[in-house]
């Protein structure tokens, strides 16, 4: 069982190493750099003094096959950065989806979702806005609410002081429009938005992860 775990950890490593050589730059608006464009991340030692991750861990691997919780800690704020580095990216280039678990109503109830039916995806000057809190299906798209396809304007982005992004834009259906008012949190891909559609006059809040199109699986329905 040692081994097995001692192998996972090796690999996940030898992952993340490779991702973060891949990972590109960003830097809040007072200029701190978040992530380096070096090919590797570098991390504080025990001498006080900056060290590649892999370099840190191999070495205690060596010693006891093991992370210590110091290195758990690094290791899960380094995943952070990579994931808030990652979805700060999509966001720019405007192709993104923002999976959601939560939704939040306009008078503070809220109801847990499935992901893959309740999103938001946008590719370029095109979105699709997907809520569906009800299981089993029905509903005007039928898998339990109501879906939008439309065009997006009206794109304003900003970044706050601590780092954290905001993305502003319209989408206009045949039927339906909407307005979108996305947070994307530091420390990790946590984001949420804001829904306010003329469907009902409805708004609502959608909160989950913000990722690369590539990275999630979304299943969408008859939209409008």
């Amino acid at each position: 069982m040692i081994m097995k775990r001692k192998f996972f950890a090796m690999i996940m490593l030898l992952l993340l190493t490779m991702t973060v050589g891949a990972r590109q730059n960003y830097e809040t608006q007072d200029g701190d750099k978040e992530l380096a464009g070096s090919d590797t991340l570098l991390l504080p030692g025990d001498n006080g003094q900056t060290e590649r991750p892999d370099t840190i861990w191999m070495q205690d691997y060596k010693l006891n096959g093991k992370l210590t919780k110091k290195q758990r800690k690094q290791l899960k704020a380094m995943m952070d950065s990579i994931n808030f580095a990652r979805a700060a990216a999509a966001m720019d280039n405007m192709d993104f989806v923002l999976r959601a678990d939560r939704l939040l109503f306009k008078y503070g109830h809220t109801a847990y979702v499935n992901s893959v039916t309740n999103f938001i995806s946008v590719s370029g000057d095109y979105a699709t806005v997907q809520v569906a809190p009800f299981y089993g299906g029905g509903g005007p798209n039928g898998v339990g609410g109501i879906t939008l396809d439309g065009r997006v304007s009206n794109v304003k982005y900003e970044t706050r002081k601590n780092g954290s992004r905001s993305l502003s834009m319209s989408v206009m259906g045949s039927i339906i429009s909407a307005t979108l008012n996305i947070e994307l949190y530091t420390g990790g891909n946590n984001a949420e938005v804001t829904i306010t559609s003329n469907f009902r006059s409805s708004k609502i809040t959608l909160i989950g992860t913000l990722t690369p199109p590539d990275d999630t699986y979304i299943y969408k329905g008859t939209s409008y």
